[in-house]
């Protein structure tokens, strides 16, 4: 987490966090009146303004899928076509974040070609990474008591870091048996037992869910010299937190497509008192 001391101007070090978040530009190191001016045009006034500007937001996002392949816009593999220039949509990651800050959507060609001047940053890269901007981003994180995302051991692999959703807390497997076909012969002998046997023997296996009860075919044992046809089905069940929770889920519900149900919730207590 980065200090005030290490980022603001001396005069503003005696304010308390949240009042730094509504003081100019300027009280940011780094941040002179030129730069400020050029800031206000893009509606950043505060260090607040700053931190929270769409302007580099967007950079900001684009430099972390570059690196993060489990962030959204990674995953997709495409940024969102409202955030860059007609000329850059459709292009990807890799070669957004080394473009001009032109290319972003919300500045005007003038705009990014100022804001590469006087900020001293040549790509999109360098933008979502100009410490004033790091800076106000974490006063905000200070002032909302919010854990900063940034401070991570840099040679931590990122398969390593801690992400919700992506490891199953709970795993379930099973296997099933299904026949679904069986050789059936011409019977040269006229049997009225034989059709029941056969729908019998049909229905019993279409889905195996206990051991075969043999005595049931003792009348018939010419089933067992036919051919049966299956599978052996293996499922897997895994659950994944969504949002933090506190406790450890107990129960789940799942219901079919437009199915609902009711659940009711019994609870009781008892008071007892004795008297003298």
């Amino acid at each position: 987490m980065i200090t005030p001391d290490r980022v603001l101007k001396s005069e503003y070090l005696s304010l308390p966090v949240t009042e730094m978040l509504h003081q100019p530009v300027t009280a940011l190191i780094g941040v002179d009146t030129e730069v400020s001016k050029f800031l206000k045009k893009l509606q950043i006034s505060s260090i607040y303004d700053l931190a929270s500007s769409r302007h580099f937001a967007s950079a900001l996002a684009i430099a972390a899928a570059a690196t993060d392949p489990n962030s959204v816009i990674a995953k997709a593999g495409i940024v969102p076509a409202d955030w860059v220039d007609a000329a850059w949509q459709g292009k990807t990651i890799e070669s957004l974040v080394d473009a001009s800050p032109a290319a972003l959507e919300s500045l005007s060609q003038q705009h990014g070609q100022t804001l590469q001047s006087l900020l001293h940053v040549t790509t999109i890269r360098e933008m979502a990474y100009w410490p004033p901007f790091q800076a106000a981003t974490s006063l905000l994180l200070q002032a909302l008591q919010l854990p900063d995302p940034s401070v991570t051991d840099p040679d931590t692999p990122l398969e390593l870091q801690p992400r919700m959703g992506t490891s199953a807390t709970e795993k379930r497997f099973y296997e099933r048996l299904f026949l679904y076909h069986i050789d059936e012969e011409e019977e040269t002998s006229a049997s009225s037992k034989a059709p029941a046997n056969r729908r019998l023997l049909g229905n019993r296996l279409k889905d195996l869910d206990d051991a075969i009860d043999i005595g049931l075919f003792e009348s018939e044992p010419s089933h067992f010299k036919k051919i049966a046809y299956g599978a052996l089905l293996k499922f897997e069940q895994a659950w994944l937190p969504l949002h933090v929770t506190l406790g450890q889920l107990l129960h789940s519900l799942a219901l079919a497509p437009g199915e609902s149900t009711r659940i009711a919730i019994i609870d009781w207590n008892r008071t007892s008192s004795t008297a003298v």
